[in-house]
């Protein structure tokens, strides 16, 4: 198969500032791409490949992702100085209705995209959304007792703003006529030899507006948004635990894509090695 993902091959193992400052211990991050369906003793090298690289890492944790079938890298036993542990299931979905027309909806939208400086008023709505949406969300981050939860949910914030920022990246926020915020997502554009890729990183409703029918309102926008940058796909993820919006997913024509597995692989000691003071 071709690489249905932003990623493809085995990645390079990529230090994570803005992760070793919320977190205050170091991290990189290491991700196996979705290209990798290979017969059994090739899906072993790579297995052997990928933990040589997260053994020699000198951060105290590497996030690992990826495809839920290398199941060799899943099984792997890591040495006694180091806690191997999974940290739930990401599974991508694709739109394949990119051509639908947008759907009315009454409300206001604004779309800020390729690094514009949006309002602040933008930004302080948008952020708000996310946060009220992600509160109660279980993320990789979740399952590492090292993280308090409520620098994971802030880390949304953070990964907003910097798509907010970037020249890929776009944002669109939905308001009521009214003015009230309701609905935000952020959108980067990837890509490869397969054309561009819309890969929606963030799509929240408000927690007073779930299951108002506004999630397919801004689902129609990123839609619009991803044809306008020119994407010939359009792609989301979520964790597998998350049932309740691949549901919405599928009643909006969405089909599932692709399955990867995260794991944090982490120094055991009782300080992490490379705290951040």
């Amino acid at each position: 198969m071709t690489a249905p993902l932003p990623f493809a091959g085995i990645g390079e193992l990529l230090p994570s500032s803005a992760e070793s400052t919320a977190f205050g211990f170091t991290v990189a991050r290491l991700s196996v791409g979705g290209d990798c369906e290979r017969e059994v003793a090739e899906r072993r090298a790579v297995a052997e490949r990928v933990a040589r690289a997260v053994l020699g890492a000198p951060q105290h944790t590497v996030i690992l992702r990826f495809p839920s079938e290398l199941v060799e890298l899943a099984r792997w036993e890591w040495p006694a100085d180091r806690r191997g542990q999974h940290a739930g299931t990401l599974v991508y979905w694709e739109d394949e209705s990119l051509e639908e027309p947008p759907i009315p909806s009454g409300l206001v939208s604004t779309v800020v995209r390729n690094g514009e400086h949006p309002s602040s008023a933008f930004v302080t709505d948008s952020l708000a959304v996310f946060l009220d949406s992600f509160r109660n969300y279980v993320n990789h981050y979740s399952y590492n007792r090292e993280i308090p939860s409520d620098i994971a949910r802030d880390g949304y914030a953070d990964w907003a703003r910097r798509t907010i920022a970037d020249e890929a990246g776009a944002a669109v926020l939905l308001r009521e006529p009214n003015g009230e915020a309701i609905a935000a997502a952020t959108v980067r554009l990837h890509h490869d030899g397969g054309g561009a890729v819309a890969e929606v990183e963030l799509a929240s409703v408000s927690h007073a507006r779930q299951g108002s029918g506004r999630y397919r309102d801004l689902w129609s926008t990123i839609r619009e948004v991803a044809r306008r940058s020119g994407a010939e796909r359009l792609i989301i993820s979520t964790q597998a635990s998350n049932v309740r919006v691949q549901r919405a997913w599928a009643r909006l024509g969405l089909v599932p894509l692709a399955s990867f597995d995260t794991h944090h692989v982490s120094r055991r000691s009782p300080t992490p090695q490379g705290a951040i003071d």
